[in-house]
């Protein structure tokens, strides 16, 4: 399985296997506005960007309900654009717990999380795995930028300069 590893001095990507998908997600949350970005960035066995999506949401959540939000939609951007991901990167490890072993359904977020394990049911192979915050310095970027934008906005195969300067620094050579 691959994805983004912290490595000594940075963040280095371990390709999939071939074929594959992984989705990096992230929210932020800006407490004085009650606002909420969520950016999510599908990637193929060779690093390369296939699509990303940000949102926002006018929400007072809890970051670790937002990173269940970002995870949720993660899953349905993925089925939406037909790049159905096998490995599903957050940095919200008590989340990722919840979601691999089932442990959710009396949380506040019983709701969301069932709706996820419904999603991911007829996906073979899908996993969900916690990464340091830092291991995924696009999501990161990109989510704080998202807070800037009053719109959603998802694409695919193409994307902005900026971007592809911070998910370029990510990928091996």
């Amino acid at each position: 399985m691959g994805g983004n590893v912290q490595v000594s001095g940075g963040t280095c990507w371990r390709p999939l296997d071939e074929d594959d998908y992984k989705t990096n997600c992230r929210a932020i949350i800006d407490n004085k506005s009650g606002h909420v970005g969520i950016w999510i960035i599908i990637r193929n066995s060779c690093g390369e960007v296939m699509a990303y999506c940000s949102q926002t949401l006018e929400a007072n959540l809890s970051t670790r309900i937002a990173n269940v939000m970002a995870i949720q939609r993660s899953l349905q951007f993925g089925l939406k654009c037909g790049l159905t991901s096998t490995n599903i990167e957050s940095d919200e490890a008590t989340v990722i717990k919840w979601i691999n072993l089932g442990l959710h359904r009396d949380t506040d977020y019983g709701m969301i999380l069932s709706d996820i394990d419904v999603l991911k049911a007829d996906i073979r192979g899908m996993s969900f795995s916690h990464i340091p915050p830092l291991a995924s310095k696009a999501a990161l970027s990109l989510a704080k930028n998202v807070m800037s934008i009053a719109e959603d906005r998802f694409w695919m195969d193409e994307y902005l300069d900026s971007i592809r300067r911070i998910i370029q620094a990510e990928k091996p050579g």
